[in-house]
């Protein structure tokens, strides 16, 4: 077998083609896929094909013709540069080291290996897929203030926080206000929503999100005036589809005092020392009044 690199166009293409599937026009693909022998290259066509490194070069693979296999395009773009494991058509495969060089072997239905990192998060996702698993994170805010614009800014501010990258999963947002006038103060009761809350790394962001914002609502809203007292509630539910249904669930959670408070669900998914919380009176829940010092800081020094 030739083990010198070689110089890939539409000529070496051909010949792979004859020495992997013969003289035939037609052929199917390692993952099961038809290709064409006359769509080389041709990404417009159902059965265009081109050729692939069965080691990833940037793994050292060399293009030469024992590491280089015919393939359909969309196998080539799902395998990728993954090693050794990798899906393509929905199939596992593994590239394995036989004597001198690789190959392509299809796992079939087995275990999946989690030590495998990659098969492990694929297996994961295909697990966690949003339509099939239904933890959510809500976050019950709770806030005094006679400024009707306040709440407007608030609203944008909360959504701009716990919206887009800096949720890894993606997470989906709901606002609902609730207005409950106590004395001549309007409290003011906005349900927060994060769906897809699956592991604990994705409830610890959100609790790290719960005190940026408890440090916000701290260091700048009160001391501003802006608001004369507050209160934040994070726990982690069953998907629950109505929403009118969770603020009335939620709606009545006001703890008064200025922090954040967690549930018991949220303490058990999240490595959080027993120092750092306080069991409250007349809940279940904890008092988690932690802040971001600097950012505190910072806040101070703006006033």
């Amino acid at each position: 077998m030739k083990s010198d690199t070689m110089e890939l166009n539409r000529k070496t293409a051909m010949e792979l083609w004859k020495k992997q599937f013969g003289r035939t026009d037609k052929a199917v693909d390692y993952a099961g896929r038809e290709i064409l022998k006359a769509a080389y290259d041709d990404r417009g066509s159902a059965y265009g094909w081109n050729v692939d490194h069965i080691l990833p070069k940037s793994r050292g693979g060399k293009t030469a013709e024992h590491n280089l296999i015919c393939c359909h395009m969309e196998t080539n773009s799902e395998k990728a540069d993954k090693f050794p494991c990798f899906t393509a058509n929905d199939t596992r495969f593994e590239i394995r080291k036989v004597q001198n060089h690789y190959e392509v072997v299809a796992l079939g239905d087995v275990p999946v290996d989690f030590f495998d990192a990659e098969a492990g998060v694929e297996f994961w996702d295909k697990c966690c897929k949003p339509e099939e698993t239904f933890w959510e994170g809500y976050v019950t805010i709770c806030f005094n203030t006679l400024d009707d614009d306040v709440e407007g800014a608030f609203a944008k501010f909360v959504t701009k926080l716990f919206e887009g990258e800096r949720i890894s999963l993606g997470g989906v947002l709901h606002l609902s206000f609730n207005v409950v006038f106590l004395d001549a103060s309007p409290r003011r009761k906005l349900l927060l929503c994060v769906h897809g809350l699956n592991r604990k790394k994705d409830i610890q962001r959100v609790l790290d999100l719960c005190v940026l914002l408890n440090t916000y609502m701290n260091g700048f809203l009160c001391a501003q005036g802006m608001i004369e007292r507050y209160s934040l509630y994070f726990d982690i539910k069953e998907y629950a589809s109505e929403l009118e249904a969770l603020c009335a669930q939620y709606g009545g959670k006001d703890f008064g005092d200025n922090g954040l408070l967690i549930s018991r669900t949220v303490k058990i998914n999240t490595d959080l020392e027993e120092e750092s919380l306080r069991s409250y009176e007349y809940s279940d829940a904890y008092r988690y009044n932690c802040f971001f010092t600097n950012v505190k800081k910072e806040l101070e020094e703006i006033q």
